[in-house]
């Protein structure tokens, strides 16, 4: 490299960047750089020359933003000017990604980190950081999206408690439609699936019940609750091995909740599969010692398995505690 230095335009990528900015029609190039870099997997890695381009790219953005540098190049100052170029609230955002990716995982922030002039290159990158967040255009539309955050966290939740009212009344249809409202602010909100499931599960509509209960686990944070339930849809619908690998999935995360147990072993059962049927409900009588059906159910389980007189006691204590 014939030229370094920590400043955006100090090398000499950046520079013959500018000079074929300088000399093409449009803007063209700057959006071009900074969707090269944008564009890339969250873990692909951005070569020295890219990631100096989207820099000197990005100080283009901040200007055309208000927001220039004072070590900005005059003639770039004077394109800026010629041009009259605005860079609005989209490009400020997609440049200010762009500069933190570089930041983190590129192989110039290695080159930088190898120098003793480190330092010196951080601070600069964190000042373009900063001149991009402050732009008046960027400000504002981080505002509007608040705004709108604010707005729907606060419809959705409103509807939440009236489709609760709606399904302590029994009116499962009706409380379905409320969910079904909350997705149109919120396509993407875990609760409004996870509830319209609860509500298609209470109705017998499995399938629905499945589809709801897979599109919340699908998105973002993941629900314990949507196993427990997906896996009772399965259960109705006969799917038996979906129904155990859910709720193996919830024993595993929740393995005191006697109630997966439960319906595991009934699933078990449902398949011959009578030993592991026994274990589990012997699990259940662990955590639910008063638990009747538990020991009925074992004891079906041991006669299967030619056990009869274990199948007999338990169903002494089934009789037992039924009596009490």
């Amino acid at each position: 490299m014939g030229s370094w230095d920590v400043s955006s335009f100090g090398n000499d990528g950046a520079r013959e960047w500018l000079d074929e900015l300088l000399h093409a029609k449009g803007a063209d190039r700057i959006f071009r750089s900074l969707m090269v870099a944008g564009k890339l997997g969250p873990n692909d890695y951005l070569q020295t020359t890219e990631s100096e381009c989207a820099i000197a790219a990005a100080e283009m953005v901040a200007a055309g933003a208000g927001n220039p540098s004072p070590t900005l190049p005059p003639k770039a100052a004077q394109w800026l000017q010629e041009r009259n170029f605005t860079a609005g609230a989209e490009i400020v955002d997609l440049a200010l990604r762009v500069v933190e990716r570089v930041c983190k995982n590129s192989e110039l922030k290695e080159v930088w980190d190898d120098t003793d002039s480190s330092e010196d290159w951080y601070l600069l990158i964190h000042d373009l950081e900063k001149r991009l967040r402050e732009s008046e255009v960027y400000a504002s539309q981080l505002a509007e999206r608040m705004r709108q955050a604010t707005s729907t966290v606060e419809g959705t939740h409103q509807l939440f408690d009236e489709a609760l009212v709606l399904i302590s009344a029994g009116d499962h249809e009706a409380a379905i439609a409320k969910y079904e409202e909350a997705l149109v602010l919120d396509p993407n909100s875990q609760l409004a699936y996870l509830g319209r499931g609860t509500c298609y599960l209470s109705l017998g509509r499995y399938e629905k019940a499945v589809d709801n209960f897979e599109r919340s686990l699908r998105l973002g944070r993941e629900v314990t609750q949507a196993y427990h339930l997906r896996a009772q849809a399965y259960f109705h619908l006969g799917r038996y091995h979906e129904s155990i690998d859910d709720l193996s999935t919830l024993i595993a995360k929740k393995p005191d909740g006697w109630d997966a147990y439960w319906i595991r072993g009934i699933a078990y059962e449902s398949l011959g599969l009578y030993l592991k049927g026994a274990t589990d409900f012997t699990k259940v009588i662990e955590l639910q010692p008063q638990f009747e059906e538990a020991f009925g159910r074992r004891a079906d389980c041991y006669e299967h398995l030619g056990s009869f007189d274990m199948a007999a006691k338990d169903r002494e204590r089934m009789q037992k505690l039924m009596s009490k």
